[in-house]
């Protein structure tokens, strides 16, 4: 009976946990405005925040944005995901958190890669991807190779 209700309390507080993480940045991605004070721009007459979460939620916002552009709405998603897969009795397996972070990185490298080679829709992948992507083209451009590791990444 306890090791039941121990199971059962652990369980939902990782629930809540991962919930209230994926819930608090995805309302502060939602919700940022280019007017509120961020990390390279801070206004101290600006009283009043467009983020719902304030300060805090513009800054966080605008953290992730410059980090990973467009592909930072995955984190939250990521989680929400996870905390379901907790709460409804499916296994977390470790290779989905270990995994993550690859994901993420070639998510923003693909995305500065359809912007400037393919003039593709604005994909914003973020310093992380600019950088990814400027690492890729500074080593790997001079021979006729280029495209082939293009297609070998996707």
């Amino acid at each position: 009976m306890l090791k039941k209700l121990k199971e059962n309390l652990i369980k939902y507080s990782q629930f809540l946990i991962l919930t209230s993480v994926g819930l608090i940045i995805l309302v502060s991605l939602f919700s940022f405005s280019s007017q509120d004070n961020t990390i390279y721009k801070f206004d101290s007459t600006l009283k009043v925040y467009n983020n719902l979460l304030g300060y805090f939620g513009s800054m966080l916002a605008d953290t992730l944005t410059r980090a990973f552009g467009y592909n930072s709405y995955f984190l939250p998603i990521f989680l929400l995901f996870t905390s379901f897969r907790i709460v409804t009795g499916r296994p977390v397996k470790w290779y989905s958190f270990a995994c993550f972070p690859f994901f993420i990185i070639l998510i923003c490298f693909f995305s500065v890669v359809l912007i400037k080679e393919l003039s593709f829709v604005e994909l914003d992948g973020g310093f992380l991807g600019e950088a990814l992507f400027h690492y890729f083209e500074t080593f790997y451009s001079s021979g006729s190779y280029y495209y082939y590791l293009y297609a070998g990444l996707a």
